[in-house]
């Protein structure tokens, strides 16, 4: 996904997946999660307004996301992939510039992760993680 946006955020929170998503998709305007899961890791992704895939995800066993990531801080146990849509028109868009990403995507949804958890939530990986 070379011209498009693939940004990283993590966290902790004792939430379940599905009680996060549902408050998640309260703050934002978003089409309907999907949910799904595997041995490891259970997961919901969705569109918002801006067809950015976000795509949340929470291991079962705490330590896996260190584990496939090096760059997610010690603790979290929640990853949220912002990522652009594969459709071509989205994904070579000039709207989803460096301006874009840190100075509205980023900020946005730290925001709303951090009301929802009452902590800290981390830009950690991404094209524009300076």
């Amino acid at each position: 996904m070379e011209n498009g946006i693939f940004e990283h955020i993590a966290f902790q929170s004792n939430l379940t997946l599905e009680e996060f998503t549902k408050s998640l998709s309260a703050l934002i305007d978003t089409d309907a999660f999907q949910f799904d899961f595997e041995n490891e890791n259970n997961w919901s992704w969705a569109h918002d307004e801006d067809q950015i895939e976000v795509n949340i995800s929470k291991p079962f066993k705490e330590g896996t996301l260190q584990e496939w990531d090096d760059t997610v801080p010690e603790g979290c146990n929640f990853g949220v992939s912002l990522r652009t849509s594969n459709k071509k028109e989205l994904r070579q868009s000039d709207t989803f510039n460096e301006l874009f990403v840190l100075g509205n995507l980023i900020p946005k949804y730290i925001k709303m992760i951090e009301m929802i958890i009452g902590g800290k939530a981390y830009y950690h990986r991404g094209k524009y993680k300076k």
